[in-house]
């Protein structure tokens, strides 16, 4: 009997260790399964501030649109602007150290509008933004069959049978573009092109010509180089173009971005990058490139609207510069918590000017963080 107790009490303990060592595989288990929860629920209630940091940068944004510059208000040439929140703006409070919101303006007037600009200055902006010639004439024409409303093809462009030979769906829309993303749609077109040419074109330009002082660089590349381009250019034509003209449409020397048959100067750092994107079109030169609409808008900013003569700018030169002088703006926005996480928002605003309604979103979407640099291990 001694024997068996003995045994009963051995077999006791063994129960509670192993009880034990279960007992604490369940506490570490649940203690991780804790800690987990903290860091996610840290995480939402970061990215959630820095969400609301960015979308108060966009109405930042439209706020200082609703005034001039002149007055205190800001520019819709692609300017950084830096603002840090305060908690409390009524209650006079401080901004916590290390939230930041950084932002851009850009004019939708400075872009090329996909409805009105001409396949000549769409073909320039594809070269512009790295593609080769032949391609950039394709898709120019491309975008023009697709916005138009007849069947007739332009010389390198595509109508309803080359959508059907390319096994695609759809065909073209014979319409006026009523989003920039419609763009996918047209044939030729990829994702990776799009991505690029996307920030740079628009649906609610102020006409063929873009607004040459808000243009992205890209833009004025492709103004430049649309004005020095020769007369009869082939991807403006339709289809009855000769090989030969084609030819020597994707073998013709490109004019450089400086502009210089166009008056046009930049005033630059040692880099060579444009500060503040501020540009310089004089008067000499604008008549080239066959007398087309984007010589006679951009002549509208020589005179004392130079920068590289000494002028003295009037107030009209002034607003002509910092605006385009159209209601639509794209406001890119991206905000910083103190942990270093980043929100980006972009939001294309409308400046209605109604009493009920001041201002008007008419896009708000996620973008590509550019303003804040990455460092390693820096949370997204």
């Amino acid at each position: 009997m001694q024997c068996i107790s003995r045994r009963e009490r051995g077999f006791a303990l063994l129960m509670v260790l192993w009880t034990l060592m279960l007992l604490a595989f369940i506490a570490t288990v649940f203690g991780d399964n804790a800690r987990t929860e903290v860091l996610l629920a840290r995480n939402l209630v970061s990215n959630a501030r820095a969400e609301a940091l960015a979308d108060g940068g966009v109405f930042r944004a439209a706020a200082g649109l609703t005034r001039a510059p002149r007055d205190g208000g800001f520019r819709g040439d692609g300017q950084i602007y830096v603002w840090r929140p305060a908690l409390d703006d009524n209650a006079g409070g401080e901004a916590i150290d290390g939230e930041e919101v950084r932002f851009t303006i850009r004019d939708e007037g400075g872009k090329i509008d996909l409805n009105q600009a001409s396949a000549g200055l769409l073909r320039e902006l594809f070269v512009a933004i790295g593609l080769e010639p032949k391609p950039s004439a394709a898709l120019a024409d491309a975008i023009v069959d697709f916005r138009d409303e007849d069947q007739e093809k332009q010389a390198a462009g595509a109508e309803t049978r080359e959508y059907k030979a390319a096994e695609l769906p759809w065909g073209p829309k014979n319409k006026p573009f009523v989003l920039v993303e419609e763009l996918i749609y047209v044939l030729g077109m990829s994702p990776e092109i799009y991505r690029r040419v996307a920030p740079l074109v628009t649906v609610r330009g102020q006409g063929e010509t873009p607004h040459p002082y808000t243009a992205p660089p890209e833009v004025l590349e492709a103004m430049t180089a649309a004005l020095k381009a020769p007369r009869g250019r082939p991807s403006a034509g339709k289809s009855g173009a000769s090989g030969s003209q084609s030819k020597a449409q994707s073998d013709e020397p490109r004019g450089a971005s400086t502009g210089s048959a166009l008056g046009l100067s930049r005033s630059s750092d040692s880099s060579g990058s444009t500060p503040s994107g501020r540009s310089a079109f004089g008067s000499s030169g604008l008549g080239s490139g066959g007398g087309s609409s984007l010589g006679t808008g951009l002549s509208q900013f020589g005179g004392q609207s130079s920068f590289s003569d000494g002028a003295e700018e009037t107030e009209t030169d002034l607003e002509q510069q910092e605006r385009s002088g159209g209601t639509a703006f794209t406001v890119h926005a991206e905000g910083r918590t103190a942990d270093g996480t980043v929100f980006t928002r972009e939001a294309t605003i409308d400046l209605t000017g109604t009493e009920t309604a001041p201002v008007a979103i008419r896009s708000w979407r996620l973008g590509e963080r550019t303003l804040f640099p990455m460092s390693a291990g820096a949370p997204g």
